[in-house]
């Protein structure tokens, strides 16, 4: 069997396993972060912290060893080692990606959550946030329509700089939930 017909039939597991742990990143990281700072110093920003510091510690594959142990094993939501072809069956595809791509990300959305947070801390301080707030603005309508685009600028690019980590980082995991990826 030539090494392109092995790369091709295994890639695609890696990929979709990189791509959904992007989406859990900005779909979890970006709300949480705009939360933690709204309200600086409130329990939310400093659950997160706590969190966020402990998930960045521990290595992804320790996470998830213990994502499969906890939520495979005691819960029982999961089979660990389980893979189902998004050809068979589709949803179960996504089920069976679910917790390997929570593992992939879950040190990246605590570096996301932070790096938002302190984004929209700085923009908060800027002049036209005052300005915004003198006219009658709300907080939720500065956040959202003023706040939030100008501190996504430098988190896109956050994001950018973590996809390949994110392949990268995938394939251990794909060895510690048995899938048929890149390993």
């Amino acid at each position: 069997m030539k090494v392109s017909e092995l790369i091709g039939a295994r890639l695609p597991v890696t990929i979709w396993l990189g791509v959904l742990s992007i989406i859990l990143i900005v779909v979890i990281s970006i709300p949480l972060g705009l939360i933690c700072a709204k309200k600086p110093g409130g329990v939310v920003d400093i659950v997160s912290d706590w969190v966020a510091q402990l998930f960045m510690a521990v290595p992804s594959f320790v996470q998830g060893i213990l994502i499969s142990f906890v939520f495979g094993i005691v819960f029982s939501l999961f089979v660990p080692g389980k893979y189902v072809s998004p050809l068979t069956d589709f949803p179960e595809f996504l089920q069976c990606m679910f917790f390997p791509a929570l593992a992939v990300a879950l040190p990246k959305i605590a570096m996301t959550v932070r790096f938002m947070k302190t984004s929209v801390k700085k923009e908060l301080k800027c002049d036209y946030v005052r300005t915004a707030k003198a006219k009658g603005c709300s907080v939720n309508r500065i956040m959202w329509k003023h706040v939030l685009k100008n501190s996504m600028l430098p988190v896109i690019t956050f994001i950018g700089l973590i996809v390949a980590e994110v392949m990268a980082g995938s394939i251990m995991i794909e060895k510690v939930f048995n899938l048929p990826g890149m390993i």
